[in-house]
Formats: C-alpha cells, structure tokens, sequence
C-alpha cells in the first residue's frame, strides 16, 4: 500500500513540475506578444527646420516604422556611445544638401529626418534621456543668405553667405503612434 502511495505522489509531483513548466512557458510566450504589440518611443529629429519630436512605433514592426518614418528604404545607423543609434536615410549624391545636424559635435551624415532610439544590442528600445536633454545635445548648421549691394559704376545687388547653427527646438512631445 505505501508503494502504491509512494508511486502516486511521484506522479504527482512530476505533473506539478510539468504543470508548472508549461505555465511558465504560456506566461513567457504571452509576455512575447505583449512585448511585440508594445510601442517604443523614438525621436524624430527635422534637420531642416531644426526641430525634434517625439512619435511611438511598434516594438514588433520598429525597422519598418522607422523606414516609413524617414520615408526611405536604405537607411543607415550610426551608434552615439551612450546606448542610443541614429538612424538616417543613406544620402544620395544627387540631394542637395541644405543643412546638417550636429549630435554631441559630431556630424551626422544623414539629410532630411533622423530617427533617435536606444539601443539594446540588435534590439531597439526607447531612448535613455528626456527629449528636452536630447534636444540640448542637437545642432544644426544651414547657410543663410544676406542681400549685399555691390557697389562698380551700377547698383547690383549680391549674396553673401554665411552659416547659422541653433539647438534643435521640441515640437511635440508625443506624436500619434505608427499605424499601419
């Protein structure tokens, strides 16, 4: 009789560790999906009109959102050193350059829009500072155009150029999420 119990709590005791097993692997896939349907926030930087905002892209759909975001396919990353990457729509010879972007005084090849995300090894997450203290970290440098009148025999007038930098201003501090 005490085999017979001795055998039952055996088979209990396994089918409460396989019981347990398979609930911890159910809990782990569906904390899987719930990540996958999380969004992240990333920084959109304009380099143009030198402004950044903040948008939310899915966790799961994130290098496709980002692409849509730049409005690109080829992009490119740059990693900054303090957990974040710079993502940028790879520059074409052909665009004429307006202006360029400075992070941390370290020029950022792209033209147009950045993206600004951390970065986890391959994973991307949210960034690690506000966009308040990103922003203070931003400059963009843009040629302005100052009439001159130039003055042999006849009124003409000229350009003379010279390049403007400022800090990158927040325009929005969250954005609609990326829908498909």
């Amino acid at each position: 009789m005490s085999n017979f119990w001795h055998c039952h709590a055996d088979f209990d005791n396994d089918s409460q560790i396989t019981s347990a097993a398979l609930r911890r692997q159910l809990h782990e896939r569906s904390e899987s999906r719930a990540n996958d349907n999380m969004t992240i926030p990333v920084y959109v930087i304009d380099v143009t009109s030198a402004t950044i905002s903040e948008h939310h892209v899915k966790r799961s759909e994130s290098e496709r959102a980002v692409s849509l975001l730049l409005n690109a396919s080829n992009v490119k990353k740059l990693q900054t050193g303090d957990g974040h990457i710079v993502i940028f729509a790879k520059p074409d010879r052909r665009d004429p350059t307006t202006s360029v972007c400075f992070i941390d005084g370290v020029l950022v090849p792209g033209l147009g829009k950045l993206v600004i995300a951390g970065a986890d090894g391959e994973t991307m997450r949210g960034p690690l500072v506000s966009i308040d203290d990103f922003a203070e970290r931003v400059e963009v440098t843009r040629p302005a155009l100052d009439p001159v009148e130039l003055m042999d025999g006849q009124r003409k007038v000229g350009f003379a150029v010279r390049l403007v930098r400022e800090k990158a201003t927040v325009k929005a501090r969250a954005i609609a999420s990326y829908r498909q």
